[in-house]
């Protein structure tokens, strides 16, 4: 049985809502408040990593 809080959990809430899982409302909360705090942050931080990753790549 997987976790109430594991990430296939938080994707769903975050894809179909509250209803998707059977969390508790201040969790689910927590969890969307997370995602608009620092989801913007992290893809800009994964766009940087990858771009540099292009631009300047490390020999093997």
């Amino acid at each position: 049985m997987p976790k109430r809080c594991d990430a296939e959990s938080i994707e769903a809430v975050a894809t179909q809502g509250r209803a998707a899982v059977a969390v508790d409302e201040g969790t689910i909360t927590r969890w969307l408040y997370w995602l608009a705090t620092w989801g913007p942050a992290v893809r800009r931080w994964r766009a940087a990593v990858a771009a540099r990753a292009i631009t300047d790549p490390v020999d093997p």
